[in-house]
């Protein structure tokens, strides 16, 4: 008896293609990010204390990333627009990968903890601490910076300005790779500068690097590492603000 069945017949399961930014978009991402991490802070540096007078630090660390999404999503929109469409007609999927990588992302982190708990002792996450103490006083501005605003800069310009360009040029490890390091320096730098040692906290934000990339590639949807760091960020703010009371 003949077997009939032919390799095209033989389906093989393939990552999505990935909707990948213009080189104007690239151009934009990557120009934002050098803004976002020195060229607004070093300009802080000099201002701050004439711009407390007419602001709070909330209002102030909720301008840093409204004008960067506003700079972002004008320049990127049909990035954005393209990537709706993978989301949307893969829904469920995507919407089980993202709670199935929150998990998964969880556990990490808490491994991520102990090792650094095991190597530093009693060594403070200076990242939190200023969250719980900005949270006891501006608990609305911080709100709607973390959870809505930093994931949606953040994610066009480590995951769609980094992993996407290199992935789709066939550089998949060292997407994740670069994308996962310097997501992870840009939460600890500052604390780096004033204490090497802070350095350590690297680990405790690789994870979330490696599932915000992952979720990413395996939907094809910018959206869903996005919706991702969301929750991410929405639960930990909850849990950090519990701190505070």
């Amino acid at each position: 008896m003949e077997n009939n069945t032919t390799p095209d017949s033989k389906r093989v399961k393939k990552l999505p293609e990935l909707a990948v930014p213009t080189k104007a978009e690239s151009a934009v991402m990557l120009s934002w990010l050098v803004v976002h991490v020195a060229g607004i802070p070093f300009a802080l540096s000099y201002f701050y204390p004439q711009l407390t007078k007419y602001l709070t630090e909330g209002q102030i660390e909720f301008a840093y990333y409204a004008v960067g999404v506003l700079v972002l999503v004008s320049c990127c929109y049909g990035f954005l627009r393209k990537n709706f469409d993978p989301l949307v007609e893969n829904f469920w999927y995507c919407a089980i990968l993202i709670g199935a990588c929150y998990i998964g992302q969880m556990l990490l982190t808490a491994a991520a903890g102990s090792i650094i708990a095991l190597i530093t002792g009693e060594l403070e996450n200076l990242n939190n601490e200023a969250i719980v103490q900005s949270y006891k006083a501006e608990a609305g501005w911080l709100k709607a910076a973390a959870v809505f605003l930093a994931p949606l800069a953040e994610e066009l310009m480590f995951r769609g300005g980094i992993f996407a360009n290199l992935a789709v040029r066939g550089k998949r490890i060292w997407g994740y790779a670069v994308s996962m390091l310097l997501f992870a320096l840009y939460h600890v730098w500052q604390g780096a500068i004033l204490d090497p040692s802070y350095l350590i906290y690297i680990i405790q934000y690789l994870p979330a690097g490696f599932t915000l990339c992952y979720v990413y590639e395996r939907t094809g949807s910018i959206w869903s590492p996005i919706f991702l760091h969301m929750i991410t960020n929405g639960v930990a703010l909850k849990a950090l603000s519990a701190l505070s009371i």
